[in-house]
């Protein structure tokens, strides 16, 4: 069983505007964000089309942006 708390959790939200990563330590508080939004395709009325990998290399690279 685990014992020691983690120092950071790290926290996705892939949405249909934006792709976000936050770290918050172990209180809650947000330490750190990086956002990105996602580009959209509309092909027909009511249709919205988005690229996964397009959708992976932005979360790749939202995760790059903490690395200090």
């Amino acid at each position: 069983m685990l014992t020691d708390r983690p120092k950071y959790v790290l926290s996705i939200d892939q949405g249909t505007t934006s792709t976000r990563a936050m770290i918050f330590d172990h209180n809650g508080r947000k330490v750190i964000e990086a956002s990105k939004p996602v580009k959209q395709v509309i092909p027909h009325n009511d249709w919205v089309e988005t690229d996964p990998n397009e959708i992976w290399n932005d979360l790749l690279n939202r995760l790059g942006c903490f690395d200090h």
